[in-house]
């Protein structure tokens, strides 16, 4: 079965705080994250209702049959020319090659937010030094590492021409 179909994109809804929360919680995901010390409920659901209801964000659910299995997401700049991309994938998916695939679904989505907009985009991507499978992960997917080498957030951008 080819898993990039299976792999479904929903925008977030507030009926997906709790999971959301769940995956925020787990200490391996947050040893990656910018700030990787635990999040009380409360900061993460203001955190989580500003960025759904972000019309400059678009955040998504990735789903493989019936499992939630992460979250993706564009935080695009104020006149759509840059976007942030990230995404965050259940440990009980790791090493499945469901990463990649969630950031090609997100690629195209980010193709399609372009040419709606008849506007280049450049996608830009930070990822912890001592995270190589997502590392490998935008190197595949042909970003283009920008940061110097040492530091502790290596930086890739994609450009989207239309």
């Amino acid at each position: 079965m080819d898993q990039q179909k299976a792999i479904q994109l929903q925008l977030a809804q507030k009926e997906h705080l709790r999971v959301t929360f769940e995956w925020a919680q787990n200490a391996f995901l947050r040893k990656f994250s910018p700030n990787s010390k635990p999040i009380a409920f409360e900061t993460h659901e203001g955190w989580f209702i500003k960025k759904i209801n972000d019309p400059n964000c678009r955040f998504y659910i990735a789903s493989l049959d019936n499992d939630k299995i992460g979250t993706c997401r564009l935080d695009f700049s104020e006149d759509f020319g840059k976007a942030e991309i990230s995404y965050l994938l259940d440990p009980r998916f790791h090493g499945k090659g469901l990463g990649f695939l969630m950031i090609e679904l997100l690629v195209l989505e980010a193709i399609t937010e372009a040419n709606n907009r008849a506007k280049p985009l450049t996608l830009i991507a930070k990822v912890h030094q001592d995270n190589i499978p997502s590392l490998k992960i935008f190197e595949k997917a042909k970003f283009e590492k920008t940061s110097p080498e040492n530091t502790e957030y290596v930086e890739f951008k994609r450009n989207i021409n239309i």
